[in-house]
């Protein structure tokens, strides 16, 4: 198997309770694990481009280019699984339309769970997640 980095793009979706959005999966070989949306960023797309688009496939929301902040990064090996990727973690808190599971082929779920509920379900939490929790220890969705 062909050893290369890759590139995610999981986006960090804050409401105005300063909550976030996570999603329970039941898809692939981390199923039952909770994260942000994300998916692979595509050969010649912008991160916001990305955001945007995966914001779109998955939750039915929408945003623009102007309210992302790109701010957090993890490197995220997982050696188990043979696999390698740097996520990128944008962050929208302007957003529209309504949240609706669009690939339940995927995900069970997509809760709105505040910060600290977050950290509170770290064995159910897919790595990147869990990676971001430890590499922004001070990150507060009220504080962006």
């Amino acid at each position: 198997m062909e050893k290369i980095v890759r590139v995610w793009v999981w986006i960090i979706v804050i409401n105005n309770e300063w909550k976030v959005l996570i999603g329970k999966r039941k898809w692939s070989h981390w199923e039952w694990k909770f994260s942000f949306p994300w998916w692979h960023q595509e050969f010649g797309e912008s991160v916001e481009e990305t955001a945007i688009r995966e914001l779109k496939e998955e939750t039915n929301l929408d945003t623009q280019k102007s309210n992302i902040m790109l701010d957090f990064f993890t490197d995220d090996y997982m050696e188990s699984d043979n696999k390698h990727y740097i996520t990128l973690l944008p962050v929208i808190k302007i957003f529209s339309g309504t949240l609706k599971n669009m690939e339940p082929h995927k995900l069970e779920k997509w809760i709105w769970m505040s910060w600290d509920d977050v950290k509170s379900i770290w064995d159910n939490l897919f790595i990147p997640m869990q990676n971001f929790i430890k590499k922004y220890p001070d990150f507060d969705p009220s504080k962006i």
